[in-house]
């Protein structure tokens, strides 16, 4: 007796190679958008903190976006920036998060001593916590395009220098969410 196959079995076959393509397909445009996305940052919103005189402690290499797997995009990338003020030192961290999402956070504080630090996030509105800049969850990711991001990114440039005025002078602006104290 031989082993008998059947049409099923094939078929179960089909749709799970069916199903890695769609996979394949939408990791690839993820990471189109991820990189448009991340070059509008990188250069425009990073450079300006590193003009404000904050250095960079990276976790992630900027430069070496292009060579890293889609394993480790999906990750999330995270850069520091640190700058030494009177009292203290500043920090602004960007966060990228991680697949499938295409958005970033600013978050920032004060460090006036170890166990003392001010600290928020660049959000929309002052009411919110946490701040998500990037394509909104609700939105298919084939609906997102460039313009949009691009959109967003001037956005948080305008609003950016906030988050100076916050670490400098404990300024909260329109646009500083509520962090933790």
């Amino acid at each position: 007796m031989g082993i008998v196959y059947s049409f099923f079995d094939h078929l179960d076959q089909i749709r799970e190679f069916v199903f890695q393509k769609q996979i394949d397909r939408r990791k690839q445009l993820w990471r189109r958008k991820f990189e448009y996305l991340y070059g509008e940052v990188d250069s425009r919103i990073l450079v300006a903190i590193e003009d404000a005189g904050f250095i960079t402690k990276h976790k992630d290499r900027r430069s070496d976006l292009h060579d890293w797997s889609m394993d480790r995009l999906a990750r999330g990338l995270q850069f520091f920036f640190k700058k030494e003020a009177r009292i203290g030192e500043q920090v602004i961290y960007v966060h990228f998060a991680r697949y499938p999402f295409i958005e970033f956070q600013i978050m920032f504080w004060h460090e006036v001593t170890p166990k003392f630090y001010r600290s928020a996030c660049l959000a929309q509105r002052n009411n919110e916590v946490y701040g998500h800049w990037g394509k909104p969850r609700r939105i298919p990711l084939r609906y997102w395009d460039d313009d949009q991001s691009s959109q967003i990114v001037d956005r948080v440039y305008a609003i950016l220098p906030q988050v100076f005025r916050f670490l400098d002078r404990e300024e909260i602006g329109p646009n500083i969410g509520n962090g933790s104290d």
